[in-house]
C-alpha cells in the first residue's frame, strides 16, 4: 500500500466512525495525519462504543474486500489496539494500527474521562486553517492529554514539547488549569514555563520526579484494580501471539520464506522470535543452524536410546512450551519454528531414530500444537535441483509423507513451493492472516460479516 492509499484508508475509517454516528477525536500529534503516518492512530471515543469498534472495523474491512482486521490487543481496561492488513498481489503486507480508547486509563488508574475530551472536540485543520476532514480535542484538553500520556511513559522530548507549546499558545489559560488538576507548585511551574517558552530540558531532567507526583494525585480504586487483573488473566488464557510452524523437505525453501514473512508480518505483533526445531530449554536456540550436507550420514541410536531421545523431545516441547513459547505468545510476540516434532516422523534417519515409529506418531499427540502449520510442497525433481542431500526416492517419500501428515491437521496448509520466491512469500503471509483475522472474528463473537452489531 502507498503512503496516499495508507491516508485515504485511515481518513475512510474515520468517516465510516461519524456514518455510524461515532462520536470520536483523533489524540496525539495529528498536524501530518493522514498524510504521514509514522505509528498508531489514537483515538478516543465515548466508552458506550467502545465495546462495538472491534465488529465495527470487521465491517469496514469487509466493505473494503482486500483489508482484514488480524489483532486484537486490549492493553488497557479501556483500551484496544487494532491491526488492519492489506495483502495485495506480489506485495508486502501493510498495516494500519488505530489504537482506540473510551476513558483514559494508565495501568488502571483513571487520569482522563472519554466524555470530557470529547465534549470540547474541533475540526483539525492545516497550516491555512482549512478543515481535514477528522476531529480532534480542544487545545487544552490535547495539551493535557499528550502531556500526561508522556509524563506517564518517562518520554517527554523536545519534538514532543513542540506539539505541547503549539496547542498551549492557542489557550493559554485553559492549559494551565488543566496543569493544576494533577501538579501544584514548583511541578507545575516547571511545566507552564517550558510550554510556554518550548524549552523542556528542566521537565527531561524532572521526569521521574514528575511522574510520581503524578501518581501521588491518581485515585487508587479496588474495582479498577480488579478489572485490570481480569483484563491480564484473559491475556493469559488467550494469547495474542502466533505460534507458526513451516515444515518440507530440504530444498523447499523453509529459511528463505521465514526470513521474510518474519519482518513481513512483524507489525501485526509486539514482537518476533525465530527458533529451530525445539524449544531447548535452558540454553537459546534462535539462531541460524549450520547447514546439514548429509541429513542420513549419521550413525542411528540404539532402538533404547531412540525411546528416551523421543521422552526427551516430548519433555522439551512441554515444558519448553510452558515456560518460553507460551509466555512469549502472552507477549503477542509471533513465534516461527523452522521444523518441529513431526519431521521426527518424516525422517527418522535424519535424527537418528531407530525405535518404532508407532511409539513416535503415538507422542506426537501429547506435544503443544502450533497455531498453524505449514507445509512447503514442490514436485521432488524440483527439490532435488535445489538440495540434492538425499536420494530422489527419499524426496519423493518425504514429500508424500509431508502432505499425509499435514493433510490430516486441523491445522494445517499446504502452499506450491514451485512458485517464484515472491509469491510462496505471498501465499504464506495470506494464509497466516486468514488464520489470524479468523481467530479474531471469533473472539469477537463475529462469525458473519453481514451479522448485526
Amino acid at each position: 500500500m502507498t503512503a496516499s492509499k495508507n491516508s485515504a484508508y485511515a481518513q475512510d475509517i474515520l468517516n465510516f466512525f461519524e456514518a455510524e454516528n461515532i462520536v470520536y477525536c483523533v489524540v496525539g500529534d495529528s498536524v501530518a495525519f493522514p498524510q504521514e503516518i509514522p505509528g498508531d492512530i489514537d483515538i478516543v471515543v465515548a466508552p458506550g462504543d467502545l465495546p462495538m469498534m472491534g465488529k465495527l472495523l470487521s465491517r469496514f474491512c469487509e466493505k473494503y474486500g482486500q483489508l482484514f482486521l488480524v489483532q486484537l490487543l486490549q492493553h488497557e481496561e479501556t483500551a484496544n489496539y487494532f491491526a488492519l492488513a492489506l495483502l495485495a498481489e506480489e506485495s508486502t503486507p501493510v498495516f494500519l494500527h488505530p489504537d482506540i480508547c473510551g476513558d483514559y486509563l494508565r495501568n488502571g488508574k483513571f487520569m482522563l474521562a472519554a466524555e470530557e475530551i470529547l465534549e470540547g472536540r474541533i475540526e483539525a485543520t492545516d497550516n491555512k486553517g482549512v478543515g481535514k476532514g477528522f476531529y480532534v480535542p480542544g487545545p487544552p484538553m490535547e495539551f493535557i492529554y499528550y502531556l500526561l500520556k508522556k509524563i506517564d511513559k518517562q518520554e517527554l522530548r523536545s519534538r514532543h514539547g513542540v506539539h505541547l507549546a503549539e496547542e498551549w499558545k492557542k489557550d493559554p489559560s485553559g492549559c494551565r488549569k488543566q496543569i493544576h488538576r494533577f501538579w501544584n507548585g514548583e511541578d507545575a511551574e516547571i511545566l507552564a514555563l517550558a510550554a510556554e517558552s518550548n524549552e523542556w530540558g528542566s521537565v527531561e531532567v524532572a521526569l521521574a520526579d514528575l511522574q510520581q507526583s503524578l501518581h501521588k494525585v491518581l485515585n487508587f480504586s479496588l474495582m479498577a484494580w480488579w478489572r485490570e487483573l481480569l483484563r491480564k488473566v484473559h491475556r493469559v488464557l488467550e494469547p495474542t501471539g502466533l505460534l507458526v510452524v513451516i515444515l518440507g523437505p530440504d530444498g523447499s525453501g523453509k529459511s528463505s520464506v521465514i526470513d521474510k514473512i518474519i519482518p513481513d508480518l512483524a507489525p501485526a505483533f509486539r514482537k518476533t522470535q525465530y527458533i529451530h526445531l525445539r524449544p531447548s530449554l535452558g540454553r537459546e536456540n534462535t539462531g541460524r543452524n549450520t547447514p546439514v550436507d548429509a541429513p542420513h550420514s549419521r550413525r542411528a541410536r540404539g532402538r533404547f536410546a531412540s525411546v528416551v531421545k523421543v521422552f526427551y523431545l516430548l519433555f522439551d516441547y512441554c515444558v519448553g512450551y510452558l515456560l518460553r513459547i507460551r509466555p512469549m505468545l502472552v507477549r503477542s510476540t509471533f513465534v516461527v519454528f523452522d521444523r518441529y516434532y513431526h519431521d521426527l516422523m518424516v525422517d527418522p534417519k535424519r535424527y537418528r531414530f531407530s525405535g518404532p515409529l508407532w511409539f513416535a506418531r503415538s507422542v506426537a499427540g501429547l506435544v503443544p500444537k502450533p497455531d498453524v502449520t505449514i507445509l512447503l510442497d514442490a514436485p521432488a525433481d524440483l527439490i532435488q535441483a535445489r538440495k540434492k542431500e538425499v536420494p530422489l526416492k527419499e524426496t519423493e517419500r518425504q514429500r508424500e509423507e509431508y502432505l499425509r501428515l499435514v493433510g490430516e491437521m486441523q491445522n494445517g496448509i499446504v502452499i506450491d513451493a514451485s512458485q517464484p520466491l515472491e509469491s510462496v512469500v505471498t501465499d504464506v503471509n495470506k494464509a497466516i492472516l486468514d488464520v489470524m483475522s479468523e481467530r479474531t472474528r471469533r473472539r469477537l463473537g463475529y462469525c458473519s460479516y453481514s451479522a448485526d452489531l
